[in-house]
């Protein structure tokens, strides 16, 4: 079965541009052709493409993060890493862990009852600890309650959202 890589590319000094153009997204795509010989597709998602995901999953959630200042692109690669994996289902691991067939093929064979794998944040328990890896199913409703908990945190707080 072929396996989609699916990567979050926003720059915060073009947030709207074409970032097949860019000469950062360009070095990560020749260092993802050398590493990926296996027939490996890789698909890279910018910020509007993560907008219209979010409006078709939350409309309140998509506005929120129109409204978020693009000199947070951690903040934003976040959200769009959840709503990522909530569309498709996957695995996220850190950027700088390439995944490998044998590390997909593993995961396919476990249990369909099988929804994480990884490591919750010890005291709240809608977080993921960061760098771990996460299996989750497509809609996957703890991915929902993460979004639904980050868009009221976002909702409440000022501090990331205004200009850039």
């Amino acid at each position: 079965m072929q396996q989609t890589r699916h990567y979050i590319f926003i720059d915060p000094r073009n947030i709207h541009g074409e970032g097949d153009k860019n000469p950062t997204l360009m070095e990560v795509q020749a260092i993802h052709r050398r590493h990926y010989v296996h027939g490996e597709m890789v698909r890279y998602h910018g910020y509007d493409e993560i907008h219209q995901l979010l409006d078709s999953y939350d409309k309140e959630l998509a506005q929120v993060f129109l409204q978020l200042n693009v000199n947070y692109p951690a903040l934003l690669a976040d959200i769009g890493r959840y709503i990522l994996l909530y569309v498709y289902g996957g695995v996220y691991h850190d950027l700088k862990c390439m995944s490998t067939p044998r590390l997909t093929d593993y995961l396919n064979s476990l249990s369909p009852n099988v929804e994480l794998i990884g490591e919750e944040h010890p005291t709240e328990k809608h977080r993921v600890r960061n760098t771990n890896m996460v299996a989750l199913k497509k809609k996957s409703p703890f991915l929902d309650r993460v979004l639904q908990k980050m868009k009221t945190r976002l909702l409440q707080s000022k501090e990331a959202r205004g200009p850039s």
